[in-house]
């Protein structure tokens, strides 16, 4: 059962609102790694990749059934969401390695959507049970306030310098 890891956070005074446990989205990608040996990133999605998880009551269903390959195995798990933004491309299925998301942030605050994403240690081929993924947010939020114990006048605007609107997210490094 996916949960979000979040901070703290007060009210977001933009348009674009963070998610948490309570406003989850209703579906997220995720991609199944099965191999034997040790971890490499020649590895490519072979399991299955970014099937769609969506919601079920208090949990999350993918669209078909997979079955543990077995002790000889080892797996591992990479999830993302939203899915249906393209502005949030995965990489493909062919490529090696931990997935990678291409992002190019909207300048339209409307349309920057809260990029979530989680990956698992590495799991036996044999655990034979639901796999938990801790989402956590890929992007940071900005927002700015204006305190009671601010001098008098008006802020007529408010800019950032030397902020990145495109890169790419590398989902086993977190960078």
């Amino acid at each position: 059962s996916p949960s979000l890891d979040s901070n703290p956070d007060t009210a977001v005074l933009t348009r674009s609102v963070p998610i948490k446990d309570d406003n989850m989205y209703n579906s997220f990608g995720v991609s199944a790694y099965s191999y034997t040996g040790s971890w490499n990133e020649n590895k490519t999605p072979n399991y299955f990749y970014n099937v769609a998880a969506s919601k079920s009551g208090s949990g999350y269903n993918l669209s078909s059934t997979y079955y543990w390959p077995g002790t000889a195995y080892k797996m591992k798990f990479f999830a993302y969401a939203p899915t249906a933004n393209t502005q949030y491309v995965l990489s493909g299925r062919t490529q090696a390695g931990s997935p990678t998301i291409s992002v190019t942030i909207p300048s339209d605050v409307n349309d920057q959507k809260d990029l979530l994403v989680a990956k698992t240690d590495e799991l036996a081929g044999n655990t034979n049970t639901a796999v938990a993924l801790s989402f956590n947010h890929a992007l940071t939020a900005i927002r700015f306030v204006c305190g009671d114990d601010m001098q008098v006048g008006t802020v007529k605007s408010v800019s950032l310098k030397n902020v990145y609107s495109k890169g790419t997210y590398n989902m086993g490094t977190q960078t």
